[in-house]
């Protein structure tokens, strides 16, 4: 995969490198996938993007292009959605996250008890600096110690120093979340105020509004109440990391790679390559039922799935070479399906398993749209629930002995 990725190189190039990726400067061409990120990318830009890449991905916030020609728009945003045209391919919410390179599990909070950081922004306006310097003022009156987020190499090192932060509603008040600070958020663009309300909601942060509905004292002493409340703090931060965790980048790199497949409804010729897969002593160790599958009971088996009107067998390819299947069933009312998987022994360690599960879910829903798609892993199948979360299969927790993922479809 070579990927060429302007503006932000630093969110992407660890992901890629750890799937063996090359990465291409702005002004190569010939490249498998362009990134575009940006307010100014319309439908004459992303056009162009397409005459020099094979495949695109325009980021996006609150569908504010409109249009789209793109293989995948990205919108990271709480409570995307609705806006975005229904032929478009998107990954939307926060699980979609992509977070600098600081985030990830290692990060600790390491605050005094009473510190608050203060985050208005990278260019803030005279209005919201006199806003932050008033809520400054007010907390250290209060007996607070204050910090400011500008200038700092460490961001998230930074947030994990504070108690308490105050913030301006943009991507700070997802990395907030992700560190797991209690947080105040005020909306200086009209872009945030969604991102505000949507995090209020999710009772993962306190919304005031927008700038010139707040002012100084009601930031200071909104903060000073989640610095005095710690069960309220505590509350926030169980639901700020359940909101945001880490793994964003990797749900993404995981859509894109599943461009590299191909998938196909299987026939009798697959019967004996499928039953050697299934009787692999890995799989059957994950198995629900490890017994050993007779050829004989396989055939029979497969005989009948091929014939089921509510199943949906694929093979997945990548180079025109088998790779693994993915097995849907849906239920009488038509409103959910059942998947199983499993990819070839001799194609695992290479991360196939979530694209190929991303690749044949998108495959299965274009039949059937409107569907939630449902998995069952044995309990103990770590690889599995990894590939599945990776897939952007959201757990469920347990039903009936095994653990439940379930990805829920656009209308």
């Amino acid at each position: 995969m070579v990927v060429s990725a302007p503006g932000i190189d630093h969110r992407w190039r660890s992901r890629y490198e750890d799937v063996g990726a090359t990465w291409a400067s702005d002004g190569d061409a010939g490249f498998e996938w362009c990134v575009l990120d940006g307010y100014g990318n319309d439908l004459p830009v992303q056009r162009a993007a397409r005459a020099v890449c094979e495949h695109l991905l325009v980021i996006d916030d609150h569908a504010s292009l409109g249009s789209y020609d793109a293989d995948l728009v990205l919108d990271h945003n709480i409570g995307a959605g609705d806006a975005y045209p229904p032929g478009a391919r998107c990954l939307l919410g926060p699980r979609y996250l992509l977070l600098p390179p600081g985030f990830g599990d290692h990060v600790t909070r390491a605050g005094s008890g009473k510190t608050a950081l203060l985050a208005p922004g990278g260019a803030p306006s005279a209005g919201t600096v006199a806003a932050f310097e008033s809520a400054a003022d007010a907390l250290m009156a209060a007996g607070a110690q204050v910090s400011w987020l500008r200038g700092v190499d460490d961001v998230a090192g930074a947030m994990a120093a504070a108690d308490v932060a105050i913030a301006a509603a943009g991507v700070t008040a997802y990395e907030l979340c992700r560190v797991g600070v209690p947080s105040v958020l005020v909306a200086v663009a009209d872009n945030q105020e969604p991102v505000g309300r949507g995090l209020a909601d999710a009772a993962a942060a306190i919304y005031v509004g927008r700038l010139e509905e707040a002012d100084g004292q009601l930031l200071a002493s909104d903060a000073l109440t989640l610095l005095e409340d710690a069960d309220v703090s505590a509350s926030m931060v169980i639901r700020q990391r359940r909101l945001i965790d880490g793994s964003g980048a990797g749900r993404v790199v995981s859509a894109m790679r599943s461009f590299d497949l191909t998938f196909r409804d299987a026939d009798a010729d697959d019967a004996e390559l499928t039953w050697h897969w299934a009787n692999d002593a890995a799989v059957r160790l994950q198995s629900f039922d490890t017994e050993p599958i007779a050829w004989e009971a396989h055939q029979a088996w497969f005989a009948r799935h091929l014939a089921d009107p509510r199943a949906s067998y694929l093979i997945a390819e990548l180079d025109g070479r088998p790779i693994g299947n993915v097995r849907f069933r849906h239920d009488v009312d038509g409103t959910s399906a059942t998947l199983g998987y499993l990819l070839g022994p001799d194609h695992r360690g290479r991360g196939l398993a979530a694209p190929m599960l991303v690749g044949a879910t998108e495959h299965y829903l274009r039949r059937r749209p409107g569907i939630d798609v449902e998995a069952l892993v044995k309990p103990g199948n770590t690889a599995s629930a990894r590939a599945l979360d990776s897939a952007a299969f959201e757990p469920m927790g347990e039903v009936d002995g095994a653990l439940r993922f379930v990805v829920r479809a656009r209308p």
